[in-house]
């Protein structure tokens, strides 16, 4: 049984690491447009803080599970060629193919049950948006949904563009189909964030108290994750031999 995609390119603009299947960048006419810390450790055996880390087979600790986001983050993936990442671990193979385009990037994350049980997995991408300054930027597309704040631990009608300040954003809109504008008036861009086969998406950005080690960081990106997360956030069953797959694409446009 096939993945049932191909990802091999002969140049690719962005870097895909064995560490994680982590891309670190990706750069195109418009500039760089992921965000990677600078104290960032590119070598194992922590997380990545930056670029595209990959999380699965859980989200956060909404299963209850550790470490925090899963081992697909933290483990070292083999290297198919310079756009393809496979591991297999834990009775699943996981696969990362990343694709680059004239104006963004393309990346699918799929994960086949190997073993003889079904399984209860999530998965997402947790990408970092470089921007310009995150309290003057907008992020459009969810006027009217019904979003949960995992900060106040309310459910809530979006009304209007996402804005942010310096205090912790952290919300979840339920359905992968929208489309997500990140509109940044100081790099003078947009990035247009979709995906497919996801049934969330996360908006995050720590603000200034969340984490020690990044100083004003805070500042120079926003997260937008397409996630697989399963009813009420307790993950999706793969039985033995099936697999899920979830992309994750980005268009930049000047404006």
């Amino acid at each position: 049984m096939g993945w049932g995609f191909d990802g091999k390119m002969s140049t690719m603009a962005s870097k895909l690491l064995a560490h994680g299947a982590h891309v670190t960048s990706v750069d195109n006419k418009l500039g760089e447009l992921l965000w990677l810390s600078p104290v960032a450790k590119l070598d194992g055996p922590g997380a990545i803080r930056g670029g595209v880390p990959i999380i699965g087979p859980w989200f956060a600790a909404l299963t209850g599970q550790e470490p925090k986001h899963g081992w697909a983050r933290v483990s070292q993936w083999q290297l198919i060629d310079d756009a393809t990442a496979r591991i297999t671990k834990d009775g699943l193979e996981l696969q990362v193919v990343v694709v680059d385009h004239a104006t963004g990037f393309t990346m699918t994350y799929s994960a086949r049950n190997v073993g003889d049980e079904p399984r209860k997995i999530q998965l997402a991408f947790h990408p970092y948006f470089r921007v310009a300054d995150v309290e003057k930027v907008t992020v459009s597309g969810v006027d009217g949904a019904d979003v949960y704040d995992a900060v106040t631990k309310t459910h809530v009608t979006q009304q209007g563009d996402l804005t942010f300040t310096a205090s912790e954003y952290d919300r979840i809109t339920r359905g992968g189909d929208y489309e997500y504008v990140i509109s940044d008036p100081g790099l003078r861009r947009r990035i247009i964030v979709s995906s497919s086969a996801a049934d969330s998406v996360v908006v995050w950005n720590p603000g200034e108290n969340t984490i020690a080690d990044i100083g004003d960081e805070w500042r120079h990106f926003v997260c937008v994750e397409p996630a697989l997360l399963g009813e009420d956030y307790q993950g999706v069953v793969i039985e033995p031999g099936e697999n899920h797959t979830i992309s994750l694409t980005v268009q930049t446009e000047a404006f």
